[in-house]
């Protein structure tokens, strides 16, 4: 290695000395990832040539650098095979905060009993980029990744698959900690007892766009198993994965658990066991649940499950607010159960979510993986809550805008943005409250007949349906209870937009917007003027 060294004499006899960072080659200028470490100061950058490096407890000693294959976007050429005998791969015990980077391995054959591949510990809270954890094992907790107490660690674009923990959390284990993973595949991961990909013990994670598929448990939360914390899921896709209670999820006295723009799909539960069953969601003793503009389909328990239900809520306390709001959940008539005391429930459709292609099982039992974008007939489409605000850079699984067209759809995938139409609301000016019609004039772009507008998918505020739609040669009309139309202006006053939406029979969406003059006559104040007025004569 050489280090650049820069002198700058400020005055007689005196000097300043400042590092600048440097490349630490592996194994061109050491031997191993572990003497680079050693070496190294804050800023450097230590880059691994591809190859196997046989090495194990490699730590870091709280030192801000990164650690990085010579490709990192090709993680598979650049592996560390751990030996497979009471080891781990990369240790976070010195308070590693984000500086500390790792990107771009292949970690494999690590064997411990917290923790196999990495493990984070005493606050430590590295950044781990584009890397693959496989066929590592823990006897106990997060064979892939061991997160404890107050550590918070950063997991982008990493794979973690073929992972065993003889108890919990067969890729990951979090403990009391914040981590963010985004952008992160868990696929066939088991655990003996819960959280088959996932165990969150009283720990606040956040999990963006992930997939979580073909992962299982022998008990509880194929998925995953939350105790205690706050965990979200956001923009997920949750597939294929067993347990014998609870087949993508088990919360368990969780305070304020979220899956919001979710697609839970094909996850199965249950054996002879009394209570086994649940396939999409158990919750029990849980505070605050969120379940929002997600997707529940495909999901199955075994002929022998006592409970057959796709979402348990049960164990709800006073305090508690429980909320399912735009999702389209399969027979949920059925397949729905919660405490209505502490449960608010609206917006939630049965239908067919219509995928590109709907996954299966194979004879031997083995998960085909579907492709679970939407058609452009879906029911979905603009079918999630019409108050959802994005978070900031906030996509859907594919990494494209998360509202496309005025409002959210439901699942994790956004469909393309709609055509634009034209809109002329008639009459321009609307007294309120009022009964009536008002009428809504559609032209489409050139290329789309109005001819092919369906006309239950029309849509006033994304809210108000349509009564009818005459169609003629050039533009469609569309005809609103004006009763209904009133109730969402109730507090308008002025030039207000209104937002008209629908789809054509192809599932090509339409969108358009106009503006109309809202006057609010507030007829019980005037009827009580007027009584006023006939008593004095």
């Amino acid at each position: 290695m050489k280090r650049l060294m820069l002198f700058c004499c400020l005055s007689a006899g005196c000097l300043v000395t400042q590092g600048v960072a440097a490349t630490l080659n592996v194994p061109g200028d050491y031997p191993s990832i572990q003497s680079a470490i050693i070496a190294a100061a804050d800023e450097d950058v230590i880059v691994v040539a591809e190859g196997t490096y046989t090495e194990q407890n490699i730590y870091l000693y709280g030192k801000a650098i990164t650690v990085q294959s010579a490709n990192p976007l090709d993680p598979a050429a650049t592996v560390i095979d751990c030996g497979g005998l009471l080891c781990s791969g990369f240790i976070f015990e010195s308070g590693e905060t984000a500086s500390t980077i790792i990107d771009g391995f292949t970690i494999i054959h690590s064997s411990w009993g917290l923790g196999g591949a990495l493990v984070c510990m005493f606050g430590s809270s590295p950044t781990i980029r584009n890397c693959i954890i496989t066929n590592n094992n823990a006897d106990s907790d997060g064979a892939g990744l061991y997160s404890d107490i107050d550590c918070s660690p950063t997991i982008e674009n990493c794979t973690f698959n073929i992972n065993t923990s003889g108890l919990s959390g067969g890729a990951v284990s979090i403990a009391y900690g914040n981590p963010i993973f985004s952008n992160c595949r868990f696929v066939q991961n088991s655990s003996g007892f819960w959280g088959g990909a996932i165990s969150i013990n009283y720990g606040n994670p956040t999990f963006m766009n992930c997939l979580i598929m073909e992962n299982s448990s022998a008990y509880w939360g194929g998925a995953v198993y939350a105790y205690g914390g706050s965990p979200v899921f956001r923009n997920c896709v949750i597939a294929g994965n067993y347990a014998d209670k609870g087949g993508a999820f088990y919360f368990d006295s969780t305070d304020h658990p979220q899956i919001v723009n979710c697609t839970v799909i094909d996850n199965l539960a249950g054996s002879t066991e009394d209570g086994s069953g649940v396939s999409g969601i158990y919750s029990d003793s849980s505070m605050n649940l969120t379940i929002e503009n997600s997707l529940f389909w495909g999901n199955a328990v075994a002929i022998e499950a006592s409970n057959t239900d796709t979402i348990y809520i049960t164990g709800q306390i006073e305090g508690s607010n429980t909320r399912i709001a735009y999702c389209d959940i399969e027979d949920y008539a059925n397949t729905l159960s919660y405490d209505g005391d502490y449960t608010t429930v609206e917006g939630l459709i049965d239908a067919n979510p219509r995928f590109e292609l709907d996954g299966s099982f194979s004879l031997d039992g083995k998960y085909i993986p579907g492709d679970w974008h939407l058609q452009k007939n879906s029911l979905c489409i603009n079918a999630g809550d019409p108050a959802f605000t994005p978070l900031d850079g906030e996509t859907d699984i594919d990494g494209e805008a998360r509202v496309m067209n005025g409002r959210i759809d439901i699942g994790a995938d956004e469909i393309e943005a709609a055509i634009a139409a034209r809109i002329n609301i008639v009459p321009g000016k609307l007294v309120v409250p009022c009964k009536g019609f008002v009428l809504a004039m559609i032209r489409l772009p050139e290329g789309y007949s109005v001819k092919h507008i369906h006309a239950k998918t029309v849509l006033w505020a994304g809210t108000v349906p349509a009564l009818w739609v005459e169609k003629c040669r050039y533009s469609a009309v569309a005809v609103f209870d004006l009763n209904k139309v009133s109730q969402l202006l109730d507090d308008a006053e002025g030039t207000v937009e209104v937002t008209i939406t629908g789809q054509l029979a192809d599932g090509t969406a339409f969108i358009g917007n106009d503006t109309i003059q809202v006057k609010q006559v507030y007829w019980k104040h005037w009827f009580q003027w007027w009584c006023h007025s006939a008593c004095k004569k």
